[in-house]
């Protein structure tokens, strides 16, 4: 019962801080997209809707707060920098008239590439209906509505987004067996007390044959997905076929794993989703 308490304190203080992160960088972005500062803000906006995608509604555990604090707060930093970045170098020609149709062309000339938005970070504002707060939703749309055609694209940042989104899925175990009830009696029955994820992937590789998933269809899963990544899947994949919601287990994991090569995998929210149905 105290670590419980304990556990739930931690949690309170990291959202707060969460939310702290989240109003200085929706500020920031708001503030350089009004102006017409350049900077990658569709970028920034892009990635910080994710996050806020990615926020537990009822069901957390500090481990997975405690990583996303780390991604806002190295966001709201990239942010600051950018800000700091174009306020500084619109100082000295803010009084010139023209600057503003020089911009664009300016730009073009120095990099043409340097002006392209990348498919892949455009928003769009339907999200997960589980997940989505819509005042966030709005404020998001709002930020998103004002971005300039020469917004720049940042080629760091963009790696660094991708990096995030690898390590994002590194979901937390008591996440995955409280949202996946039926896979986590099974593993209890072949393993016992289930304490890491070696477990979970030795049960994962027993209850492969029982809902007829091939072992070609899992080996490709583990050398795509990673051990972790795969094991959460199937957990997920056990865990819809048992309750009738998934026909073809084998299919649907190689179509997980055809998504998770488009970059639209994305796990944690179908946990998420998971925990929150059991909620209400």
């Amino acid at each position: 019962h105290v670590e419980l308490l304990a556990e739930r304190e931690i949690c309170q203080r990291l959202k707060r801080q969460i939310t702290v992160a989240r109003r200085m960088i929706r500020a920031r972005i708001e503030a350089a997209v009004s102006s017409a500062l350049r900077g990658p803000w569709t970028q920034f906006t892009g990635f910080f809707e994710e996050l806020l995608d990615r926020l537990p509604r009822r069901h957390e555990a500090s481990e997975q707060l405690a990583r996303l604090l780390g991604w806002f707060k190295e966001l709201q930093a990239r942010v600051e920098a950018a800000y700091l970045k174009a306020t500084e170098a619109s100082v000295p020609v803010e009084n010139t008239p023209e600057t503003t149709a020089q911009v664009p062309e300016k730009t073009q000339e120095m990099n043409p590439r340097e002006v392209i938005t990348d498919p892949h970070i455009l928003i769009t504002n339907q999200l997960d209906p589980v997940i989505s707060n819509s005042s966030e939703d709005e404020e998001v749309a709002a930020v998103v509505h004002n971005a300039q055609p020469e917004d720049q694209v940042d080629r760091e940042l963009e790696e660094w987004v991708a990096e995030v989104r690898k390590k994002r899925v590194s979901l937390d175990l008591p996440t995955v067996l409280q949202a996946c009830p039926e896979f986590a009696s099974w593993a209890r029955n072949l393993e016992g007390f289930v304490k890491d994820w070696g477990d979970l992937h030795r049960v994962a590789g027993q209850l492969r044959p029982m809902i007829g998933v091939s072992e070609h269809a899992w080996n490709v899963a583990q050398d795509r997905l990673g051990k972790q990544v795969a094991t959460a899947a199937f957990a997920l994949v056990f865990e819809k076929h048992n309750a009738g919601e998934v026909a073809s287990p084998g299919g649907y994991l190689r179509g997980m794993v055809e998504k998770a090569g488009a970059g639209e995998l994305h796990l944690e929210r179908s946990f998420y989703g998971r925990l929150s149905g059991q909620a209400a």
